[in-house]
Order: structure tokens, then C-alpha cells, then sequence
């Protein structure tokens, strides 16, 4: 998984793509081996072995941190807009390992017969991964037309104030030329 993992990043791909595709490694290689997993939790959990503990927990947090980078790649590119870089990744792997812990609760939660529903099953992988790509697509995404948005939300505000009185109208030509253009190229 390690080697997989640092090809991703390495690759000379969108972040989107490299964020997919990190999706998809991580989701197939946690829910095809759910009990590796749960084992590794567990372990990491109970702090026994404290030696261990620290490896698996070495091991999962280079792995964590790749995921780290390419997601700060595509926000020092622009691609993404700024987030909390760890809770997100967390977010990711948190979701993706709620289905190993407990099939009881994922089941229940996802509305399926746990008697019938397996979660290493190809249709439960590709549901978890769907849905993190579209959270990531809504959580990373810059507001094409954020901007503009706002510009436009403002002077529909001071328009509707020009609206309701001679005061306000001054007010909003005086200090809005583009406004006042606008009414003189319209009449």
C-alpha cells in the first residue's frame, strides 16, 4: 500500500485525480481487509504492546500525511480552497474505518439487513467511495463565482435601500459610479 501510495503523489496529475485516487487505494485496501484492520486498531487501542502500538501508528500516520501533502498541493495550487488539512484527511479515514469497527451500527445507519449486507462487498467499497469523493468534491471546491456573488448581493441590498428612499438613492449613485453608468447606459 506504502508504494502505491507514494506513486499517487508523486504523479504529475491533477490533485483531483491524485485525491481520487487516494480514495480509492485507501477504501480498497481497509474494506477488503477488514479484519487486518480491526486487529491493527485494536492493538494501536489498547496500548499494550507500547512498541507495538507505535509502529502501527507510524506506519498509519506516513500514510496519513502523504494524503496530507497532496491535499496542500492542490490548495498552494489553487485547486482547493483552504481547509484543516489533518481533520480532513481524518475525516476520510474516520469514515472509512467506521465500516471495519462496527458492521452492526454501519448497517444500521446505512439502512441495510447486516444478515445480508457485507461490507468488504464490491457494492458497499464503491457506495464509500462515491460518497467521499462528492464530500471532498463539496468540501474542497473553490466557489467559482464567489466574487461576483457577493458584488452582486451587496448592490441588491443598497439598490432595494435606493428603492425606499431619495436618501438612500443619493447615497448609493454617489458612492456606486458603476451604478450610475448602469442607469444612464439603460435610459
Amino acid at each position: 500500500m506504502r508504494e502505491m501510495i507514494e506513486q499517487i503523489h508523486k504523479q504529475e496529475a491533477d490533485p483531483w485525480k491524485k485525491v481520487d485516487s487516494m480514495i480509492d487505494v485507501f477504501s480498497e485496501k481497509i474494506l477488503r481487509n477488514t479484519s487486518f484492520h480491526k486487529i491493527m486498531y485494536r492493538e494501536m487501542s489498547l496500548d499494550v504492546r507500547s512498541t507495538l502500538s507505535a509502529v502501527i501508528c507510524d506506519i498509519l500516520s506516513r500514510n496519513a500525511l502523504e494524503f496530507s501533502k497532496i491535499i496542500e498541493d492542490g490548495i498552494a495550487k489553487k485547486v482547493f480552497r483552504k481547509v484543516d488539512v489533518p481533520l480532513t484527511v481524518g475525516s476520510i479515514l474516520g469514515t472509512i474505518n467506521q465500516s471495519t469497527m462496527s458492521k452492526n451500527l454501519v448497517c444500521k445507519v446505512l439502512g441495510v439487513d447486516p444478515a445480508t449486507y457485507e461490507i468488504r462487498s464490491q457494492e458497499h467499497i464503491t457506495r464509500v467511495r462515491k460518497h467521499l469523493k462528492q464530500m471532498m468534491r463539496a468540501y474542497l471546491s473553490i466557489p467559482e463565482n464567489m466574487f461576483f456573488f457577493i458584488y452582486c448581493w451587496s448592490h441588491l441590498i443598497a439598490f432595494s435601500f435606493c428603492l425606499t428612499s431619495s436618501l438612500g438613492c443619493f447615497f448609493y449613485l454617489r458612492l456606486n459610479p458603476y451604478a450610475l453608468r448602469l442607469i444612464m447606459l439603460q435610459s
